[in-house]
């Protein structure tokens, strides 16, 4: 289930999605506020914090370092005031084994002006959501 939301961050968001989808570092570049930050304290497998978009490039780099192709894509979009949460299936084909690795991602987006000014990773979306400022027993489930 993707949430409508007619906000030009939720579409700009999106764009980031596909162009790093694309595998155009600099062009996801552009999404990115200049103080931007990734909080992936979180992730067990890459933990870490990225500053700046020196920070951004280098953690997109380490990911590619590692796979020989990898994608994200948004399974729901959950609007949420200047925030969105969003809950994705990251598909990889890892660089050296050659195999295919999917796993869902929660992340909490922060947009400012436009762009992605920090996002954090959470462990399931109820905590994903209680961050955001919503209440997961009013937020819709998708159905799947």
């Amino acid at each position: 289930m993707i949430w409508a939301m007619a906000d030009l961050d939720d579409e700009q968001l999106r764009a980031g999605y596909a162009t790093f989808n694309r595998g155009d570092i600099e062009g996801a570049l552009s999404f990115w506020h200049p103080d931007a930050e990734i909080d992936r304290s979180m992730n067990f497998g890459n933990p870490g914090i990225y500053k700046g978009l020196d920070g951004v490039r280098r953690f997109y780099e380490s990911i590619f370092e590692h796979y020989s192709e990898f994608r994200i894509e948004p399974d729901e979009v959950i609007p949420a005031g200047d925030k969105m949460v969003v809950v994705a299936r990251t598909i990889g084909r890892h660089r050296l084994s050659g195999m295919e690795v999917t796993a869902q991602e929660i992340n909490v987006w922060t947009m400012r002006e436009g762009k992605a000014i920090h996002v954090q990773l959470f462990p399931d979306r109820d905590e994903a959501l209680l961050a955001a400022g919503l209440d997961p027993t009013e937020v819709d489930s998708p159905v799947r």
